[in-house]
């Protein structure tokens, strides 16, 4: 059963703040951009932009969401891990590669 992605948007209010044509390995494919959703996992929140893309019947968490609130997959199990915070470094240069990186793509 694939997931009503507009209905989702629509309950959760949230805007659109651009477009993207995005690669995926089903082609080229348009996907809409919505700016500062706050996104929370157990824990776990931060605030990102989402992208949607309309031809992939799943939910997807990117990579960067998922380093910056510290989770990562459980393949075997088929959920999140969620890691243990280690604040060897400082958090805002590992926030200023993601943004510089993502930014890229927008």
């Amino acid at each position: 059963m694939a997931l009503q992605f507009e209905s989702i948007i629509s309950q959760l209010g949230l805007v659109q703040g651009g477009e993207a044509q995005v690669e995926t390995a089903a082609g080229m494919q348009q996907g809409r951009i919505f700016r500062d959703v706050e996104l929370s996992i157990g824990e776990r929140q931060g605030t990102f932009d989402c992208l949607e893309l309309t031809d992939v019947p799943y939910a997807l968490l990117g990579v960067t969401p998922m380093e910056v609130l510290g989770l990562e997959p459980d393949l075997k199990n088929r959920k999140l891990r969620v890691l243990p915070i280690i604040l060897s470094k400082p958090i805002s240069v590992f926030y200023k590669r993601s943004l510089h990186i993502f930014k890229q793509f927008i």
